[in-house]
């Protein structure tokens, strides 16, 4: 009895599908630790991150937000790049349709009472440059919409980020493009009193017979 019991088992045991271990994914990339990954981007503890997304899936997201997005808002270009190296997706989508393209542009950059950039809002911004042109020559497209209808321009637009414009357009934004509601780019800049930048759309639009 015994032994028809063992041989029972047995078989159910060589005829069941193969398990994947707990600490890999079933594409053979090992599984994340999210919290401790979210932590490593959000500190800009970069050889810990390397450590913790070898082998591992880049493109997995935590409550909705991938791990490129959530280097993005760090605005640290050496994490951001570093997750691309590994793989990390330049085109992945959050919850709501944006890009890390998209979150680039609306970096928030320290300005004075004034309104003006200050020394540590330059930094930022030199920063913010980085990180968009690391995105664009891994295969970003400037081109890409959210839920909204809006591209990476409309959203440098809203955020009055003049820089952003003129890098995304130097990278073929199409400035044409609108939202759900019909707006352009140029349109939400007139709407917005962003003169300069209305007057950037312009010329571009004219220098490209649009």
């Amino acid at each position: 009895m015994k032994r028809i019991l063992l041989c029972i088992v047995t078989i159910l045991i060589n005829s069941c599908p193969q398990l994947v271990p707990a600490h890999q994914t079933p594409n053979n990339n090992k599984a994340i630790d999210t919290d401790t990954v979210q932590t490593a981007i959000q500190k800009g503890h970069r050889k810990k991150l390397k450590t913790l997304i070898q082998d591992a899936d880049a493109n997995v997201n935590i409550d909705g937000t991938p791990l490129l997005h959530i280097a993005v808002e760090t605005n640290n270009p050496e994490i951001v790049q570093l997750l691309l190296k590994n793989n990390a997706n330049p085109n992945i989508q959050d919850d709501h349709g944006r890009t890390a393209l998209m979150q680039a542009t609306r970096i928030q950059i320290s300005t004075n009472k004034k309104g003006t950039t200050t020394w540590k809002g330059r930094w930022q911004r030199r920063k913010q440059r980085k990180i968009m042109e690391s995105l664009l020559t891994s295969g970003a497209n400037p081109n890409k919409r959210d839920k909204d209808g809006m591209t990476a321009l409309h959203h440098a637009v809203i955020a009055g980020n003049e820089k952003a414009v003129q890098l995304l357009l130097t990278h073929k934004a199409d400035a044409n493009i609108t939202t759900k509601e019909g707006k352009t780019p140029l349109d939400i800049a007139k709407q917005k009193g962003y003169k300069q930048i209305a007057n950037t759309l312009r010329t571009y639009s004219t220098q490209h017979d649009i």
